[in-house]
């Protein structure tokens, strides 16, 4: 009972000490937090309010994903998601730019990788709203992690679309450079944390 009690609270703290810091943040950023889907540039600029949605977008998505995984709230195992989630990021950004560098086309997947963080902060707002209704309406569990993980899938796909929709005339050009790249950088990667990360939370 005091350790359910004290999940409670932690998880409490954890979502609206989030939106607490969102709604700070958006005090003194402008910019609409779906500036990456609305905007038609094809160069958007990262600020270091971009930064701080990334990390609480880790965080909620970490919460969703330990909550999906065991329809329980761990700390341990959010912070471990959490950590794992930002390690995996920044590493495949870093391989992406690596690759880049040596085939010189860092412009282009250095804006690429801006674009793809601006739209996912986008997703920021639902996160908050999915987790607040899979921790305060445990009746329903099921059917709101469901509907947040279409969410997160729907969300996902659009806004790699829009991503690729902003570069169509370079991927028509070289269209098997981009399944290749695809394949090795995004899919495979994205794949093998996928599975590792399930299975390093259920041993």
């Amino acid at each position: 009972m005091f350790e359910e009690n004290y999940s409670q609270d932690i998880i409490t703290i954890l979502i609206f000490g989030s939106l607490i810091i969102f709604f700070l943040l958006k005090k003194f950023d402008k910019k609409s937090i779906i500036y990456g889907v609305l905007t038609k540039a094809d160069i958007v600029k990262l600020s270091l309010f971009d930064f701080y949605y990334f990390l609480l977008l880790i965080l909620n998505t970490s919460i969703f994903i330990s909550f999906f995984k065991k329809e329980v709230f761990r700390l341990n195992e959010t912070a471990l998601i959490a950590f794992c989630l930002l390690v995996f990021f920044f590493s495949q950004s870093l391989a992406q730019l690596a690759i880049a560098w040596a085939f010189n086309f860092v412009k282009l997947i250095f804006n690429y990788l801006k674009q793809k963080m601006i739209l996912a902060n986008g997703f920021l707002i639902f996160i908050f709203v999915i987790n607040i209704s899979i921790t305060y309406t445990q009746s329903y569990l099921h059917i709101f992690l469901y509907i947040g993980l279409i969410f997160i899938t729907s969300y996902t796909i659009f806004s790699f679309l829009k991503v690729l929709s902003k570069h169509k005339k370079i991927i028509s050009e070289n269209l098997f450079y981009f399944i290749l790249y695809l394949c090795t950088l995004e899919i495979i990667p994205l794949f093998t944390f996928y599975k590792l990360l399930m299975g390093e939370i259920q041993s």
